[in-house]
């Protein structure tokens, strides 16, 4: 199979997606604000978003091994449209029933994943690997980059925001589910189904203890793996602490509007696109793997201290 028109249409489901949900930070607290302790909804919200996935991406993953790629594709683009469908009515109920929604599919990642397994030739896997991570980080630094664009190009109100942007999120979707009906089928012999394997698999994906005892049995073969996942889990725990700066900017004293959050993160992606681009096209080449873990946690503990630093900048700028 040529691989580079699927390859080409995997990316780009994957930035489109990415994009369609990033494009809604801006306006997440607005679902929230006349409720009490709004922060703590929108962290609710993203880990029911997070958490269904412990149990759906198993799932679509194995589903996928016996259906076909391209319909597990089509179903989560299906999914995240009628997700963004029930962000019309601007209450809680619909963030809540929007963030459980999308989580059903969103799982679809360990089908990307499967999918570019199957096209990649042997060489070509890891570095095809890593163009899938490069297009998730380019999603979600162009998500707030085009809500801003939107806002300042039709020079939409503080109080139309919310519902322009998520018309954005609705019609970006939209776009997938062309996107994944075209993308051809990428895996040449499926799997039978045995029962109770799905079942098993969703309880192994949940099961912590017997995962960390696997990830130790392989990290007595791998010597570094333990400290990689750990860092990654640190990592991972730090995104928590953007639930709580969209709030804080836009609840608390700043009280920036969706226009002012879409510029601020469209700052920090144009910031973030510069440092990786000459990080990964000039440094990493003339750095060692270990030196490289030690600079990348160093950085992301610099970044969050700064972010202390830019609050006081955008509160020079707008009070």
């Amino acid at each position: 199979m040529n691989q580079r028109k699927p390859l080409s249409l995997v990316y780009a489901i994957v930035l489109i997606d990415i994009v369609a949900g990033s494009i809604m930070w801006p306006v997440w607290p607005q679902f929230v604000k006349s409720y009490a302790h709004p922060e703590l909804l929108l962290a609710l919200g993203t880990a029911i978003f997070i958490g269904i996935q412990l149990f759906t991406a198993p799932l679509l993953g194995r589903l996928s091994d016996i259906h076909g790629r391209k319909p597990i594709f089509i179903v989560s683009a299906i999914g995240t449209f009628l997700a963004n469908l029930l962000l019309l009515p601007r209450n809680a109920f619909a963030y809540f029933s929007n963030r459980g929604a999308d989580g059903l599919t969103n799982g679809v990642y360990s089908a990307v994943r499967s999918a570019i397994t199957d096209i990649s030739e042997e060489g070509d896997l890891m570095k095809n690997m890593g163009l899938e991570g490069t297009v998730v980080s380019l999603g979600f630094v162009l998500g707030p980059l085009v809500a801003s664009g939107v806002l300042l190009l039709f020079g939409v109100l503080p109080e139309e925001a919310t519902k322009v942007l998520v018309a954005t999120g609705i019609g970006i979707s939209l776009l997938n589910i062309v996107l994944s009906s075209i993308l051809p089928e990428t895996i040449a012999r499926r799997t039978l189904r045995k029962r109770g394997e799905l079942r098993q698999q969703v309880y192994q994906s949940i099961n912590i203890a017997e995962n960390w005892n696997r990830m130790q049995t392989i990290a007595q073969k791998q010597d570094g793996l333990l400290r990689i996942v750990i860092l990654q889990l640190c990592l991972t725990f730090s995104l928590g602490y953007y639930n709580y700066l969209i709030t804080y900017i836009s609840l608390g004293s700043l009280q920036l509007t969706p226009r002012q959050i879409s510029y601020f993160f469209a700052y920090f992606g144009i910031i973030f696109l510069v440092i990786s681009y000459i990080f990964y096209s000039y440094l990493i080449q003339r750095v060692q793997p270990e030196r490289f873990l030690r600079i990348t946690a160093a950085l992301g503990i610099i970044t969050h201290i700064s972010y202390a630093f830019i609050g006081q900048s955008i509160w020079a700028l707008y009070v």
